[in-house]
Order: C-alpha cells, then structure tokens, then sequence
C-alpha cells in the first residue's frame, strides 16, 4: 500500500490506500485498529504499543484528535 509503513494490513481500501475500518501491524511490534481516511488514522481507533501503552479514541489526519483514553502499560489510565 502507497504511503503506509506498516507491516500488515487488513481491512478496506480505496485507490491503493488504507480507507474505511481495518487494522495495520508496524514494523516496531506497534498495532493500530480502527476508522482510515485516505491511508490515514482517523475517526475512532485503538493504538496499542508494543510495550503495552494503550490510546484509544479519536484521530484525526493521523494525530490523536479530541476524546480519547489513554492507558499506560495497565497501570493507569487517562481520560
């Protein structure tokens, strides 16, 4: 997929890109599972690092955008 450095990818597609629901594997071990836009994150998402940090919530044109959660390795979280 154009634009994308992911490892994996599973979901919708439009012109060659990452659009509608899916979910995208990193080279890093990070994972990304959610709404795309145009090979983008955005809508609503969970992004979990493979340290186990957790965001889930809204994205917009790939940055995280209005409410959302925030989970640091299942120690605490923040709205």
């Amino acid at each position: 997929l154009r634009g994308v450095n992911v490892d994996s990818y599973e979901g919708q597609q439009a012109e060659g890109k990452t659009h509608g629901s899916g979910k995208q594997i990193y080279p890093n071990g990070d994972s990304y599972e959610g709404q795309l836009s145009e090979g983008k994150r955005h809508g609503e998402g969970k992004y979990t690092s493979s340290s186990g940090n957790i965001y889930e919530g809204q994205w917009a044109k790939d940055q995280k955008h209005g409410k959302g959660k925030y989970i640091v390795a299942n120690v605490y979280s923040y709205e």
